[in-house]
Parts: structure tokens; C-alpha cells; sequence
């Protein structure tokens, strides 16, 4: 035996340190690596972390150590993303959200987060996992991936079930939607300490175009108002313009939120079709609940209406239904909204006036109060807004011409270019 031989059989692996974690390959070829560390319940536990080589798991290792040191525990979920989205959505959502957020919601997790991503574990989720997710279902067909055209009448197939494709991709708002999704159902993992981080907050996907809306002036809108004055809705119409009404709260008025002695209207419900059921529901958020004063031409308004509704009332006679809303059919049952939607839509047609959607008479009245002076809060407080941030964010472009126009008046105490003095 050589001197060289006799000092390599002497020499022993370097022990590792305490808390450093092992790695050893597995039969099934990938790597496990395992390490003690303070979990998300503050109790001490040997994690394990997978991977396809060495180098990751001892990466994925250095990550858990390097988090721990920062003070963020180990979670040792067992979710499925699929999972987890059921639990938030039916323990979370079901219990504490309107019926139509929780709509909105299980489209999503249903016809894209479930499907893409839901037998990754929870805890390996990456931020490149949901990035891809959304550049993939923002180029996929849906009528395609959802199989749509198949269940159609076959003489109605035009798409996958007949060898084509019709391209109906989601538009940015559908993607952005479905991003907003995920970040919440994640965002309260983080909360439950399910989770140490929401990676789907640094996916940032791109933000759909904000909608530019059409308004009316105000002779626009009193032209329009004096042309339908005989029409059964006209009272409709007219306190949609004057107070900024959604259209849910309009048709979801109820007499009992009407005090036309003191000129106020209290709004509190909202009627909407949710998952094929008209719905009448408790408004929004506790912001929408509000009480706002009626213009005298809309009490007047209202008092006619009412009139009229008794006069409906007794034509009807057995077939009256005492929904006790404002606004209903002749025989008293509640509107469906996109009835009004078309009624609205024709009416605009009739009386040549700018076309804009019923949803724009809300933002008429906004415009129409930036126009006149009036203050930020007291419109966001007119309309409900959840802030003052949400209001100027929608008007922004509006606050900048009546900004340009405050400017160009303040512009006239400065005389022109040619030193002529311009003031009063």
C-alpha cells in the first residue's frame, strides 16, 4: 500500500453542518432533498423539496433556510391549486361575497385557473407558472378548449367539431379578470399562512384599455328627457340622469326607499340577473348604500309615476304582482334588465340624440357635475364610489378638461402675447 492509498482510506467525508439539509436520488430518478425548518405554524418540521437534479433541490434547500432566517416559515401544505381554489371559493367567497362576485369567480376557476393549473401543488407554484397560464388562455380558443361547439345543434357548428377554428380568444379584460382571480384565492393563502408569498402578484399581466365612454350635455339630456316625457319610464330615465343610478339600482328602487315628502331616495338594493336568476339584492358594498337628495323634478316625476303605477295596478286587477318596486312591467312584476337596456337603445334611436348606453347616463351626470364645480367627494358620494381614488381614476380625462378650462379663465388676468390687457 502506497503512502497516497494509505491517506485516502484514512480521510472521512466532510461532515456537514447542522441544519444543512441531505439530498439523495431517488429510485424514480429525481432528487429529494431534506431539511429541518420553522414552519408557517412556528413549529419546527423536516421538509422535503423534489427536483430533477442535485442542484435544484439544494437550491430549493438554501431558498427554505434563507427564508426562515428572514423570519417566513416553510409551508407544508398538501393543496393541490385545485383544491385550494375550492376551498376559497365555497369557505371564503360563498359565505362573505355577493352571489354575482362568487359568479364571477367560479367562471374563472372552472373554464381557466382549474384546467391549467390545478394539479400543481400549491406550494410549488412559481410566478412562471402563472405567467405562462395567462399568455396561454389569452391565445387559446375557448370554443375550442371548452368544447362549445360540439354541444351545439350540428347545423350550428362552425368551429373544432367541423375541422376549423373560430379563434374566440378572451380579450384583455377576460385574462386580467381571471389574473384577479387567482391573486385573491393566493392572497388568502398568505393570510391562513397556507402560503409565504402570493406569486401571482408578480405576474403583472397586461392591463386592459380603459373604456371611453360617451356622455351627454345638458341640453342633450333635457332634449332627451322632453321627448320621452310620456313615456310610462320617463321617471326612469329622468332620476337615472339627475342622481348617477346603476342600472341594478334603479330597477331595484322600492317605495319604501322613496321619501318624496323630504326629497330623498335611500339606495340600498339592486335587482340582476345572476347565473340565469333575477336576483334582488343588497347594493354592492356598503359604499352603494346611500341616501341622496331628489332634484323637485324628479319628486314631480316620481308622484306621476306613482300615479300611473295604480292606474297599471287596477288594469291588472288579479294578475298585479305587489313587488313593491318603483319601476316594473304593467303588471307589476320587476323588469329585466336587459329590457331596459333595449328600451333605452330604442328611445335614443327615436329622438336622434348622441347614442350612448344606458350605463353613459351615469357618467353623463358626473360630467355634467365636474362641468358645474362640484367637488370630487360630494360626486363620489353621489355615486357610491368605494373611494375618491376610483372616482378620479374613471374621469380622469374629464378632470383634465375642466382643469384646462380652469386654467384658460385663470390664463385671461395675464393680457395676451401681444401685451393687450385681457382682464375685466
Amino acid at each position: 500500500m502506497t503512502s497516497s492509498e494509505s491517506t485516502t482510506r484514512r480521510r472521512k467525508p466532510a461532515r456537514k453542518a447542522n441544519g444543512s439539509g441531505t439530498i439523495k436520488k431517488r429510485k424514480d430518478g429525481r432528487y429529494e432533498g431534506q431539511v429541518f425548518v420553522r414552519t408557517t405554524s412556528g413549529e419546527f418540521k423536516r421538509v422535503s423539496v423534489y427536483g430533477p437534479s442535485w442542484e435544484e433541490c439544494d437550491e430549493k434547500i438554501t431558498r427554505l433556510k434563507s427564508d426562515n432566517y428572514a423570519g417566513i416559515g416553510a409551508s407544508v401544505s398538501s393543496y393541490t391549486v385545485s383544491q385550494w381554489l375550492s376551498y376559497w371559493l365555497e369557505d371564503v367567497v360563498k359565505p362573505a361575497r355577493k352571489p354575482s362576485t362568487y359568479v364571477g369567480y367560479e367562471v374563472a376557476v372552472r373554464l381557466y385557473l382549474a384546467p391549467q393549473l390545478g394539479k400543481i401543488k400549491l406550494t410549488a407554484l412559481k410566478t412562471a407558472d402563472v405567467r405562462g397560464m395567462l399568455n396561454r388562455i389569452r391565445l387559446q380558443c375557448q370554443c375550442c378548449a371548452q368544447g362549445w361547439d360540439a354541444k351545439r345543434l350540428e347545423s350550428k357548428r362552425r368551429c373544432c367539431a367541423v375541422g376549423k377554428c373560430c379563434r374566440q380568444v378572451p380579450n384583455l379584460a377576460r385574462v386580467h379578470h381571471v389574473f384577479r382571480t387567482l391573486r385573491a384565492a393566493l392572497g388568502v393563502a398568505v393570510a391562513e399562512e397556507v402560503l409565504t408569498r402570493n406569486v401571482a402578484s408578480f405576474a403583472k399581466p397586461t392591463r386592459p384599455r380603459r373604456h371611453r365612454f360617451e356622455t351627454w350635455s345638458v341640453a342633450e339630456a333635457t332634449s332627451f328627457l322632453a321627448a320621452i316625457r310620456e313615456h310610462r319610464l320617463y321617471a326612469l330615465f329622468a332620476v337615472a340622469i339627475a342622481l348617477g343610478m346603476r342600472r341594478g339600482e334603479a330597477l331595484g328602487l322600492r317605495w319604501d326607499d322613496v321619501d318624496l315628502v323630504g326629497g330623498t331616495v335611500t339606495m340600498a338594493m339592486q335587482l340582476q340577473r345572476v347565473a340565469g336568476e333575477l336576483r334582488h339584492d343588497e347594493t354592492k358594498t356598503d359604499d352603494s348604500t346611500r341616501v341622496v337628495a331628489l332634484p323637485q323634478p324628479c319628486v314631480q316625476a316620481l308622484r306621476r309615476h306613482r300615479a300611473q303605477q295604480a292606474t297599471d295596478r287596477l288594469a291588472a286587477g288579479d294578475r298585479w304582482t305587489d313587488s313593491g318596486l318603483v319601476f316594473t312591467t304593467r303588471k307589476g312584476t320587476p323588469i329585466e334588465p336587459r329590457n331596459i337596456n333595449r328600451t333605452f337603445d330604442a328611445l335614443v334611436a327615436r329622438t336622434g340624440v348622441v347614442r350612448i348606453r344606458f350605463h353613459d347616463l351615469r357618467h353623463s351626470c358626473a360630467t355634467l357635475l365636474f362641468a358645474q364645480g362640484v367637488d370630487l367627494q360630494t360626486i363620489r358620494d353621489l355615486l357610491g364610489h368605494s373611494s375618491i381614488s376610483v372616482t378620479s381614476a374613471i374621469y380622469v380625462d374629464v378632470l383634465r378638461e375642466v382643469q384646462r378650462d380652469a386654467v384658460d379663465r385663470l390664463g385671461h388676468l395675464f393680457g395676451t402675447d401681444d401685451g393687450t390687457d385681457t382682464a375685466p
